[in-house]
């Protein structure tokens, strides 16, 4: 997307197209006018989260376009933009990862539990079920 390219409102919903639209008087913006909002601005206006906030700057800076190698050793360097919709990408995936390994723990702690169990009856530390 072209920075003077209108930004695509009607991706969004109603709530956040009119609190788009009001932040410019009711002027559809363009790309260039939704990034000379601070972050911390936007995420004060009504419907407006971080995941909206990542979806907008996603839209205008597609994850096919972003440098990988940002700065250093020749590489371009990642603009505001990129770094700000990199983070909060990374920052989700986090969030999934963290969920997803609370899920998993209470599992693995019973197999982790039954496996030491099993090895401290083989090795005939503590009777077998049968024995009791």
């Amino acid at each position: 997307m072209e920075l003077d390219d209108p930004f695509p409102l009607h991706l969004f919903t109603k709530t956040v197209r009119e609190s788009i639209l009001d932040e410019f008087s009711g002027r559809n913006p363009s790309a260039r006018d939704i990034l000379s909002i601070p972050e911390h601005e936007w995420l004060k206006v009504p419907g407006m989260g971080p995941k909206t906030l990542t979806r907008m700057y996603e839209i205008i800076v597609p994850s096919g376009t972003r440098r990988e190698n940002g700065g250093g050793n020749g590489g371009e360097r990642w603009t505001d933009t990129e770094l700000r919709v990199k983070f909060h990408r990374l920052a989700d995936q986090h969030e999934n990862i963290q969920r997803e390994l609370a899920e998993m723990r209470p599992e693995l702690s019973m197999i982790a539990r039954e496996l030491r169990l099993r090895v401290s009856r083989a090795s005939g530390k503590y009777p077998r079920d049968h024995d009791c």
